[in-house]
């Protein structure tokens, strides 16, 4: 992660790049415009650190705003990123706010909450709405328990 931060507050597009080549970095094609966005990252906290991945708490440069970042690598040399995730913390909040246990019904509530959204922005509403009931229909099905 050190080595993507040091790129990533550079600012320098070259130096992005190159660490997102080496590193089969996904988020390449987005990472410019992400920096743009952000400003580049302090490290608030890591909370979560196993032999391949990491979880951490990052504060924007260019606001107060925190994100809370996954990273994900394939054993290797060099290793090769399998998922790097950022997860914006709602505004008013921070990191720690957030509660993560999941009751019973927060499937169900997710689910909802992702097809309300879905049916009232996504620019093709059939394609919302059939998503939408794919979502259901898992949830009916207790797809989403084979997750955890």
């Amino acid at each position: 992660m050190g080595a993507w931060l040091d790129a990533f507050n550079s600012g320098d597009v070259a130096r992005m790049y190159d660490f997102a080549d080496r590193y089969k970095d996904p988020m390449r094609r987005w990472v410019t415009n992400f920096r743009e966005r952000t400003g580049g990252f302090d490290v608030v906290s890591m909370e979560e650190s196993g032999p391949r991945s990491i979880a951490f708490v990052v504060k924007e440069r260019a606001s107060t705003a925190q994100q809370i970042g996954f990273l994900r690598v394939a054993d290797g040399e060099p290793a090769v990123i399998e998922s790097f995730t950022f997860v914006a913390v709602p505004q008013g909040m921070t990191a720690a706010d957030i509660h993560t246990e999941i009751d019973a019904g927060a499937p169900k509530r997710i689910v909802d909450a992702i097809s309300k959204t879905l049916n009232a922005q996504y620019v093709y509403p059939t394609i919302a709405k059939k998503t939408a009931q794919a979502l259901r229909e898992h949830l009916e099905h207790g797809d989403d328990y084979a997750l955890r």
